[in-house]
């Protein structure tokens, strides 16, 4: 929780004091409605209320946040540590923060390195594949027909291979029991741009 809390700490202080301000101006609004109404409430009754949706409503919300970024924190880390995805940064790899100047979303490491020419983004996807890890080749984005895409996908899909937005990925689950030290996976990624390379893919500039 502690890496957590330092990756994001502007970040949940400026989600505390944004969702405060929002439940106070609601509050605020449903009480001034009742005001107009004829319905004035104790002021025992309004200073609980009001706690409530300033500082409340905005905690309990930043925990559950908080416990979940925590654990997609704990994931990630547990799948670039497992051999042999763990000496990544021994061979060209190195980590970098995702998200980092984006208020509305966590800042989560990734792994980023270069293959003949590609830059690679080595990347979990916590919530629904924690134990796979995407390495994603960014392409330079060409317009591709119905009938190419259907044909990559399918030469694609044996190798557990698909295009992306921003370009082609490869996944490889970290329970691989085929890759055993660091030369199998540094040749399966190998492979991997081979494979786009006969397919013409050309390297994001």
């Amino acid at each position: 929780m502690k890496e957590f809390f330092q990756l994001n700490k502007p970040k949940l202080v400026f989600a505390f004091k944004f969702t405060s301000v929002l439940f106070l101006a609601l509050v605020l609004i449903a009480f001034g409605i009742g005001y107009l109404n004829g319905q004035v409430p104790e002021l025992s009754l309004f200073l609980v209320v009001i706690f409530g949706a300033g500082i409340g409503m905005p905690i309990f919300i930043l925990l559950i946040g908080t416990l979940r970024g925590t654990w997609d924190l704990h994931k990630r880390r547990k799948a670039f540590s497992t051999y042999p995805f763990s000496e990544l940064l021994n061979y060209g790899f190195m980590e970098q923060l995702k998200n980092d100047n984006k208020r509305w979303q966590f800042t989560e490491p990734i792994l980023t390195g270069q293959i003949d020419n590609f830059k690679i983004i080595a990347e979990v996807d916590t919530q629904h594949e924690p134990d796979i890890i995407k390495f994603q080749a960014l392409t330079e984005v060409e317009v591709i027909g119905k009938d190419e895409v259907k044909r990559l996908t399918r030469k694609f899909s044996t190798d557990d291979i698909n295009l992306d937005f921003q370009g082609v990925s490869k996944r490889i689950s970290v329970k691989n029991h085929r890759m055993n030290n660091v030369t199998e996976l540094s040749n399966e990624l190998s492979r991997f741009i081979r494979i786009i390379n006969q397919e013409n893919f050309k390297p994001k500039k």
